[in-house]
């Protein structure tokens, strides 16, 4: 996890401007919040399973729910309410995409169109909602990257 502490790595030494300049500044702050969050919960986060290789989070994992649910308000994705913030969330994955893929195609509509499809996802609270629509938005938008590789194959062109 990133943090703005300077990490020694022998030989090697990684600092908070070095980390700034590397990733984008949605990556920075997705950092900052998870480790904001470690602090805030502690030994709670002992217990969260990490997301399988398709980056799906378990769904039924009380920890996992505390460390999402405190990442998402943080990130004013949600509120404690699970009300959810369509705008914010919307953003967050279109900079998060396109940090992840240089790319990619998908744009404000398409994000749009995936979120309008996983907004109304609930669970037994706040955690547990931001854990289920993520999964649903992440699930879309492997989708729409699967449709964009085969449109843009030789196939069809």
């Amino acid at each position: 996890m990133l943090c703005s502490i300077t990490i020694n790595v022998n030989p090697y030494r990684i600092d908070k401007r070095q980390v700034e300049n590397t990733f984008a500044p949605v990556q920075v702050k997705m950092a900052q919040e998870s480790f904001e969050c470690g602090k805030e919960l502690a030994l709670e986060v002992m217990g969260m399973k990490v997301p399988n290789h398709y980056g799906i989070l378990k769904e039924t994992n009380p920890a996992t729910e505390k460390v999402w649910g405190c990442i998402w308000k943080r990130l004013q994705l949600i509120d404690e309410d699970s009300v959810l913030n369509q705008e914010n969330i919307e953003n967050h994955f279109i900079d998060t995409m396109k940090a992840a893929v240089h790319d990619s195609l998908i744009d404000k509509q398409s994000m749009k169109f995936i979120v309008e499809r996983c907004k109304n996802f609930r669970g037994s609270n706040h955690g547990a909602t931001a854990i289920k629509v993520q999964n649903c938005i992440t699930e879309r938008i492997a989708l729409f990257a699967f449709f964009e590789k085969v449109f843009q194959s030789s196939m069809f062109n």
